[in-house]
Formats: C-alpha cells, sequence, structure tokens
C-alpha cells in the first residue's frame, strides 16, 4: 500500500478539488440568477423602459382602434337612420301627391255634379226649357205633314 503521507496529500488534493468545483458552481450559479455589470443592468433597464413603453403605445393604439370602430359603427347608424328618413320622406311626398290627384279628381267630379244641377235646376226655374225638354221633338213629324 502507499504511504500515510501520499495518502494525506491525495486527500488533500482531492479536498482543493471539491473546494474549487464548489466555488466554481456558485459562480455559475450566481452569474445565472441574475448577476450583471451596472452596463448591463443600465442596458437591461432601458431595454425594459422600450418594452413598457412600447406595451402602453400598444394599448393606447388598441384603445384608439376600439373608439375609431365605436365611431365609424355610429357613424354608419346615423347614416342608415338618415337614409330612412330621406325614403320616409318620399314616401310622404307620393302620399301627398296621390292625395292631391285624388282630391283633383273629387273636385273635378264635384264641379261636374254641381254644374249639372245648376242646369237641371235652371231647366225646373224655366218652364218653357222643362216642356222642351221633356217633349219628344216633334218638329220632324209636322214638317212632314205640311207637305
Amino acid at each position: 500500500m502507499g504511504s500515510h503521507r501520499f495518502t494525506t496529500s491525495q486527500k488533500k488534493s482531492k479536498e482543493r478539488f471539491k473546494t474549487f468545483k464548489a466555488k466554481r458552481m456558485m459562480t455559475v450559479k450566481f452569474l445565472k440568477s441574475g448577476y450583471r455589470t451596472q452596463v448591463k443592468v443600465d442596458c437591461y433597464n432601458r431595454g425594459l423602459g422600450t418594452c413598457l413603453a412600447l406595451d402602453a403605445s400598444q394599448t393606447k393604439i388598441q384603445e384608439l382602434q376600439n373608439a375609431h370602430r365605436k365611431t365609424t359603427n355610429a357613424l354608419q347608424e346615423l347614416q342608415n337612420a338618415h337614409q330612412r328618413t330621406i325614403n320616409a320622406l318620399w314616401n310622404a311626398e307620393d302620399r301627398v301627391e296621390e292625395l292631391e290627384n285624388h282630391e283633383v279628381e273629387s273636385i273635378s267630379t264635384l264641379h261636374r255634379q254641381i254644374r249639372k244641377l245648376r242646369s237641371e235646376n235652371q231647366a225646373l226655374k224655366n218652364p218653357r226649357n222643362l216642356l222642351r225638354s221633356n217633349l219628344p221633338n216633334n218638329n220632324n213629324n209636322k214638317k212632314k205633314k205640311s207637305k
């Protein structure tokens, strides 16, 4: 077997190796856990600030797009209501025109009836006209007899 001195040296060497390995692992862990230099921290903060600003901008853009969509929808509803109003006005004008035409026809009919009644009234007031209108036309018969 080996000497006592060799085993002690070997043990010390193993202990040093374990210590070195542990230090290295701690350094790696420390670096992985977020160790940064001040420059990297500043850069990270600037990047984070930019990301937050972009995030806020995206949120604002989304809000503006939603407001634009709502405005567009409201405008479309107003245009539809305007078109319905125009159509209702055209329909009302058509109906007024129909009523005016019907009224004109009714007035014409009434004027004809009034003229007819007046002429009948005149005939009733003048007995000669009444006799002429009620008697058969005998002029042709008289002419034939006189020849």
